[in-house]
């Protein structure tokens, strides 16, 4: 019962509808109401039921981790692309990485691969560009061996 009501306030609070199957009776629950919940959040098949958070507020814990932000828009006047955030390759021997993926067209526009060195993208808050460096003097910093540009 306490393991339905956690997944219940789970799925609430990524939406106003929220669905979950349980394991024992194949129910589904829906919530259309606004739900809040105090203190810290632990989502996935790998939660474990006693979680340490340290100083997490939302932890994700699985082996296939993807966030997928699906626009309803129905009208041609407004826009309606769905993105994902992609955690690691899901398959066996694959890429360590943080992505945005245009879901919509299937593209990764923007992609950090584990192990990328100090500031390997700093953005200041006047605009200007870093690369490979925390404090970049020109729109455009890129610092590479001991070559400036």
């Amino acid at each position: 019962m306490k393991q339905q009501l956690f997944v219940i306030l789970v799925l609430g609070l990524l939406g106003n509808l929220a669905a979950q199957v349980s394991d024992q009776d194949e129910e589904v629950q829906v919530i259309v109401e606004d739900l809040v919940v105090q203190g810290s959040l632990a989502v996935g098949i790998d939660a474990p039921a006693a979680p340490s958070f340290g100083f997490d507020t939302f932890r994700l814990q699985e082996n296939n981790l993807r966030i997928h932000f699906d626009d309803t828009s129905a009208s041609a006047s407004f826009p309606g692309n769905d993105w994902r955030i992609s955690i690691n390759d899901s398959t066996n021997g694959g890429d360590n990485y943080f992505a945005i993926e245009d879901a919509t067209a299937g593209l990764i526009p923007f992609r950090v691969e584990a192990g990328a060195p100090l500031n390997a993208l700093y953005v200041e808050a006047v605009g200007d560009i870093g690369i490979k460096t925390a404090e970049p003097f020109v729109d455009l910093h890129i610092v590479e061996g001991d070559t400036t540009l």
